[in-house]
């Protein structure tokens, strides 16, 4: 019997050029970034709840204990007006962190970031003396006579104060601590030990069913956002005009809709065939020991008392 073999497969050596040097970095266009970060941050996310299972320290306690101990600590940092007493937050909560397992990184690289956009950023007018009347330590600009520019009242002299660097301090600890709070208990708490928690504590269960299927269906859109965009990609050929590209995106983005409309329905029909009732039963043996509940007190205690102290 002959055999024809195609001639391209019997080429020996055959080179593909490389499109892209030694050393050159490969250009990517906002879409990819948006999408290399978002999916970036939720594995990232989702691997930091499994990895919350190496329980060490402040993660021994239990996930109802770390639950109140979260919400009366961020009841407490908001009522904090003072910066010191951030500052002490700040380290309690850092001397926690360092009693469990997370990595510093993982927490304090965005609860930077976060703080600094939402924190400082958005505050940073207020340090000026049209906002924030005081001593001026930086004078920015300086004007013959006082002035009038719609609402405001411009004085002589334009400048920093040093109420108005405590203002932004006050404000940018205040929403660190809260955001190095919140990643504290997330890396602590698996989300299903998280989620019995709410329900021991009266939450309503659509409240919890509405999480629980969110946190299910971010992971999974998130896959199916990637996939979609990397075969659109694939099948790009040439350039297309601006006003191309954007009908293309808004066509994704409404057909990602509809489809995670028809997942949930899908999902909820299933649910319903299994004999979901709309109640979210729970079962679990965590308890508060009297160790916990006695370190609890004490931290408890603390927050309150730097709460209500004025340095």
């Amino acid at each position: 019997m002959n055999r024809e073999i195609p001639s391209f497969l019997l080429e020996n050596g055959r080179q593909i050029p490389l499109l892209i040097e030694k050393g050159q970095k490969i250009k990517m266009t906002f879409i990819d970034r948006t999408i290399k970060s978002t999916f970036s941050f939720i594995w990232e996310s989702i691997l930091q709840y499994e990895l919350s299972l190496n329980r060490l320290g402040f993660q021994r306690l239990s996930s109802t204990g770390i639950l109140i101990f979260f919400l009366i600590y961020i009841v407490c940092i908001n009522l904090t007006h003072s910066l010191y007493g951030h500052l002490i937050f700040a380290a309690l909560i850092f001397g926690l962190l360092l009693t469990t397992s997370i990595r510093l990184s993982a927490v304090y690289v965005k609860a930077i970031i976060l703080s600094f956009l939402f924190g400082f950023l958005v505050m940073v007018p207020a340090c000026l003396n049209i906002f924030a009347p005081g001593e001026v330590v930086l004078t920015l600009a300086r004007f013959q006579s006082e002035k009038k520019f719609l609402i405001y009242h411009l004085p002589e002299v334009v400048g920093i104060t040093y109420e108005g660097i405590v203002l932004v301090l006050r404000m940018f600890f205040k929403v660190f601590n809260s955001v190095s709070l919140t990643f504290l208990v997330i890396y602590s708490v698996p989300f299903e030990r998280l989620m019995k928690s709410l329900r021991l504590m009266k939450v309503p269960s659509i409240f919890i069913l509405i999480i629980t299927m969110s946190y299910k269906f971010i992971y999974t859109m998130a896959l199916t956002i990637e996939e979609m965009y990397l075969a659109l990609k694939s099948r790009w050929i040439g350039n297309f005009s601006q006003d191309k590209t954007r009908h293309i995106i808004a066509g994704r983005m409404g057909f990602l809709f509809r489809k995670s409309y028809q997942r949930y329905e899908e999902v909820y029909k299933a649910m319903i065939s299994r004999g979901f009732t709309g109640d979210v039963i729970i079962k679990t043996n965590e308890k508060i020991k009297l160790k916990e509940a006695c370190l609890l007190i004490v931290l408890i205690g603390a927050g309150v008392i730097i709460s209500i102290l004025k340095f």
